[in-house]
């Protein structure tokens, strides 16, 4: 009688909460991060997000080749 029960409570152990926990998902298009947009579903990097590209940007109009002494 208790191997039957002890049975019985090991399959019902094993039905409710034995299994493995679910797999989470991947997640998927474009994301972005602090500095780049990247492909998640590629796990590649898209290109800056435009603060960043505005922040980097050089504006060069105002050097001249021959500084005075």
């Amino acid at each position: 009688m208790r191997k039957l029960l002890l049975v019985s409570l090991c399959a019902l152990v094993v039905a409710v909460g034995g299994s493995a926990p679910a797999a989470k998902k991947k997640p998927t298009g474009i994301r972005e991060s602090k500095f780049f947009k990247v492909d998640m579903d590629h796990s590649k990097v898209v290109g800056p997000i435009d603060r960043v590209k505005a922040a980097l940007s050089l504006d060069l109009t105002s050097v001249t080749t021959d500084q005075p002494q």
